[in-house]
């Protein structure tokens, strides 16, 4: 359908692709813990009980919106505290809030209430970062080798998830830096090798939250070897 010829098409267009989208989000996520034991999802479960795979994206996505009311972080915080568990067990976070574990825990700034938020981003696949051998990051400008790091090195924690004798190790830190570092081959575990290929000019090490071992490095880096 040609939209630039029939404008009028537009609000029907974007009726379909919202509960086509918002459908397939609900059928990827309907077997989750919270979404088979949350109560804010009560009235939308028996509403749908059985029928999910059956319903059209345009009645899943209408049941959904008629059911479902905005939820706070505090729906989230009890399943999210499994994560925190020692020791934290596979069969406890695995299909937690999406299927599978997520990639990472992604850190709110702290600024309101003063603790901190988690949110457990699914399909941010960490394993990229980890296969950095060979991977070169060579910048052949001269002038660009003295690089300011800032952001990329702020802390992050390790959380291992025990699956019988398996290991599972995610990071806890903020989003934007973990973001930052997939593209760029920045594995935590490799920090202290990738900072030896800086001068430190200033560093200044701060709690990144109270009671947490999580540490902000608030630091100018000037960058000595071409690679990262």
């Amino acid at each position: 359908m040609d939209l630039l010829a029939n404008p009028s098409s537009f609000p029907e267009q974007l009726s379909w692709r919202t509960d086509k989208l918002r459908s397939s989000i609900v059928r990827a996520n309907c077997n989750t813990q919270f979404a088979q034991t949350a109560p804010e999802l009560a009235e939308f479960r028996q509403a749908t009980a059985g029928l999910v795979d059956e319903m059209g994206d345009d009645i899943l996505s209408q049941s959904f919106q008629k059911t479902v009311q905005f939820t706070t972080y505090d729906s989230y915080a009890p399943l999210i505290a499994k994560f925190f568990e020692k020791p934290c067990k596979a069969s406890a976070v695995l299909d937690l809030f999406a299927p599978g574990l997520p990639g990472f825990l992604s850190t709110s700034s702290s600024t309101s209430g003063g603790h901190p938020k988690f949110f457990p981003k699914y399909n941010q696949c960490l394993s990229t970062i980890r296969s950095s051998e060979g991977v070169s990051l060579a910048i052949p400008d001269p002038l660009r080798r003295r690089t300011t790091a800032h952001i990329w090195y702020l802390g992050c924690d390790q959380m291992d998830i025990e699956d019988g004798e398996n290991v599972t190790a995610i990071y806890v830190g903020c989003g934007t830096v973990l973001n930052q570092r997939m593209p760029l081959y920045l594995d935590p575990k490799k920090d202290g090798e990738k900072m030896a290929t800086f001068s430190t000019m200033q560093i200044i090490q701060l709690p990144y939250y109270p009671d947490s071992s999580l540490f902000q490095y608030s630091t100018t880096l000037h960058r000595m070897l071409p690679d990262l």
